[in-house]
């Protein structure tokens, strides 16, 4: 029966001190939300990474890079010609371990029709590209062989292009559309990447792509160096043989002008997991950091309520309470505070998420982790404990005599 008194005693002080309850329950909600927030945050800005190399090659993709000539070769950047066809040339006829080579030229040009305009990224791309760089066509077709031999004017087109050059028709089909001066007949329209409620920054862009023949932006924008060079391995055991064959390739090709770097994305997603690793130690200390803050403003106002009710500890125990009845109802109070404000905390970091998620940070929306949020309640219940031990076992140790003598 006592052991009850003294959960029930310690429920009713916590409500006979409302104020001061609920600001040491708001520091231990607000340590709770931070962190689910916090890691929410992070690993949404995780998972739009790992999305982006999934969507840009997978981890069997293989970049050659242009990189500025090392001081002992400068003066021979005139002979530097960057990435050309010849390279896909060599490539192609070099690799048989590798399953494409893709290159593409890209530009951000204005596009237009009639009054409407729209800042796209322009590829002049390969047949091939579609399928290695996963663009879908909704509808219409591809860019085709053909239109690579005749150097066609012709274009595939995103949807935020559409949306942007087209509000006037549902069908942009055998329409056509200005590109730096130059027409371009639409001959298909691609799918719409990404939630349509959302957006998310990689996949955008891929909303806003307009897609050409390789072979008329190289005439049209007369431009004869590559922007990207690929190489798609066969399997991921193929990529460490096929980068020292790209290597050896290009060293070769580029006459020894130590002008271009070979990287995988396997090589991305390493630095970007060390990353990872260190965002989220950081993040995590923030969050705990937050929760032990809270954990102090309980021990606070527990010391405080002890110091308060010296006499009347004195009293009780007097009269014959046990000094685990004691311990038991200021653990109590310590232990509500916490559970309450952990609760609390889940709640207004979720909501919290779903609001940063459809708005401020819709481009990589946080993601709520039920792993985090128990862990961040057991933590806060437990500093909650931990908290509440010192002053409950205070207030259970008090000599009565001496605390009736306070005043």
């Amino acid at each position: 029966m006592n052991f009850w008194n003294g959960i029930l005693n310690g429920l009713l002080e916590i409500w006979s001190h409302k104020l001061r309850s609920a600001l040491t329950l708001l520091s231990v909600m607000l340590g709770v939300a931070a962190l689910v927030v916090i890691m929410g945050l992070l690993q949404g800005a995780f998972r739009n990474m790992e999305e982006a190399l999934l969507y840009y090659g997978g981890l069997t993709r293989i970049w050659v890079n242009e990189e500025p000539l090392p001081d002992e070769q400068r003066h021979l950047a005139a002979l530097s010609k960057g990435r050309t066809m010849e390279d896909v040339e060599i490539l192609e006829n070099n690799t048989e371990r590798a399953e494409k080579v893709v290159p593409w030229i890209e530009q951000r040009f204005e596009a237009k029709r009639k009054n409407f305009t729209i800042e796209a990224n322009i590829n002049a791309v390969r047949p091939t590209f579609f399928q290695a760089e996963d663009y879908q066509i909704e509808t219409g077709r591809a860019l085709g062989d053909l239109d690579l031999q005749r150097r066609s004017r012709v274009a595939v087109i995103g949807q935020e292009v559409v949306k942007a050059l087209f509000p006037d028709t549902t069908q942009p089909l055998g329409k056509w559309i200005e590109i730096a001066g130059k027409d371009f007949k639409v001959v298909g329209v691609l799918e719409f990447y990404g939630r349509r409620d959302l957006r998310d920054r990689f996949l955008d862009r891929k909303n806003k792509t307009i897609l050409l023949p390789l072979s008329t932006g190289q005439t049209e924008f007369n431009q004869t160096s590559l922007s990207m060079l690929a190489v798609d391995a066969r399997s991921l055991d193929e990529v460490p043989f096929l980068v020292q064959t790209v290597m050896n390739l290009m060293h070769h090709a580029h006459r020894g002008l130590q002008d271009v770097e070979v990287k995988t994305n396997q090589e991305y997603f390493a630095d970007w997991q060390n990353v990872r690793s260190l965002y989220t130690i950081v993040g995590a200390g923030i969050g705990a950091i937050s929760l032990l803050v809270g954990g102090i403003g309980i021990m606070n106002l527990m010391l405080a309520s002890v110091n308060e009710r010296v006499r009347e500890i004195g009293i009780r125990k007097a009269v014959g309470a046990w000094g685990s009845d004691l311990f038991i109802q200021f653990l109590v109070e310590s232990v509500t505070l916490s559970v309450a404000g952990g609760f609390l905390g889940l709640w207004a970091g979720t909501s919290i998420i779903d609001y940063l998620a459809n708005g401020i940070a819709a481009e990589s929306p946080p993601v709520f982790n039920p792993t985090v949020a128990l862990v961040g309640f057991t933590f806060s219940v437990l500093v909650g404990v931990l908290a509440g031990i010192y002053p409950a076992f205070r207030a259970a140790r008090m000599d009565p005599v001496t605390a009736l003598r306070q005043e």
